[in-house]
């Protein structure tokens, strides 16, 4: 990142959310990846 090229950390994700909490739309996307306590998604 400090050489100014992009990291795809999350693999393209669009939403996102804690694993404290489980949201209903979170069904319905593909988890691309978990980074922490952190779960992140993207459309089909």
């Amino acid at each position: 990142m400090l050489d100014g090229a992009e990291r795809a950390l999350t693999n393209g994700a669009e939403f996102y959310h804690t694993k404290a909490v489980s949201p209903r739309w979170s069904r319905i996307f593909d988890r691309t990846t978990t980074i922490g306590a952190h779960h992140f998604y993207a459309q089909g």
